[in-house]
């Protein structure tokens, strides 16, 4: 609403509506009037144009964020509840299930070193010897060991 009326001032005051010689002596004497009135309709516009385009690009840049915080967070969560999936079925000898889970925690979270454990946990239970060792080196450099 702001932007229509500062564009609908700007173009009267560039069409002329509002000449030079009819203006107060403050307003003929302020910086800021002069460059207005001197300006054509289509400079007007297109700056009034900038200045809306990049409310709205800072605007959905702002929201960008907003959207990919929540999802970060809703990330978090879901590779949680599979981590916690995968401990439970851990302790019910469930061991596929529970490198399935595991997979889940570490696909939603990659720096999630407990998931990477629990895999090389599941892969060392089941012989998968090598896979194992891969699954403990990156738990292992995700604490910082």
């Amino acid at each position: 609403m702001k932007l229509r009326l500062t564009l609908l001032l700007v173009l009267a005051l560039s069409a002329g509506a509002c000449q030079r010689g009819r203006l107060s002596p403050v307003v003929n004497n302020s910086p800021t009037a002069t460059p207005q009135a001197n300006a054509s309709p289509k400079t007007v516009l297109a700056a009034a144009e900038k200045v809306g385009k990049k409310a709205e690009s800072e605007r959905l840049a702002a929201k960008r964020k907003r959207l990919a915080a929540a999802r970060r967070a809703r990330s978090r969560s879901l590779a949680s509840a599979s981590l916690e999936a995968g401990r439970q079925m851990l302790r019910d000898s469930l061991d596929e299930s529970a490198l399935k889970a595991f997979r889940e925690a570490v696909r939603l979270n990659s720096r999630s070193a407990e998931a990477w454990l629990g895999i090389a946990y599941v892969c060392e239970r089941s012989g998968n010897v090598k896979d194992a060792i891969v699954a403990f080196k990156e738990a292992k450099k995700l604490w910082g060991m």
